[in-house]
């Protein structure tokens, strides 16, 4: 396991998921490419027709573009020891995130066992943007 003292910090492993990349070697082929992985609603989230609406109303969205991403149904809740009712309430972003620092945690090549009682952590991010029904003056 890489040292440190307090005034460094190590990387030691990276997980990501983008639109378009499941992981960072396909998010950096991605730039290089300059892919774009906007595209509109896959039909297994909800149907596009019902909620887009070219005025703005109560319930509708202007479009249908977006960066999606893939899969978020898919979860191994047994390997995180949780029951199928609790993985299913839970937040997508939560479960990705779950997923994501396990993968980062591998990628750095240390066993878990040797990050009992150290000074470990991991940083995550997520968000969700709500601007339906926002109006701009």
């Amino acid at each position: 396991m890489p040292q440190s003292t307090p005034e460094t910090l190590t990387v030691a492993g990276i997980a990501c998921r983008f639109p378009g990349a499941s992981n960072r070697h396909e998010f950096w082929a991605n730039l290089l490419s300059k892919t774009v992985s906007i595209s509109a609603v896959p039909t297994d989230r909800w149907d596009a027709e019902e909620f887009v609406s070219a005025e703005r109303a109560d319930g509708k969205t202007v479009t249908c573009m977006a960066g999606w991403l893939p899969h978020i149904d898919r979860f191994d809740f047994a390997y995180f020891k949780m029951s199928k009712k609790e993985a299913l309430e839970m937040d997508p972003q939560q479960r990705m995130s779950l997923e994501v620092a396990t993968e980062a945690l591998v990628d750095s090549g240390i066993e878990l066992c040797e990050l009992n009682g150290t000074r470990t952590g991991v940083f995550a991010g997520a968000g969700i943007a709500e601007f339906m029904g926002m109006s701009f003056r």
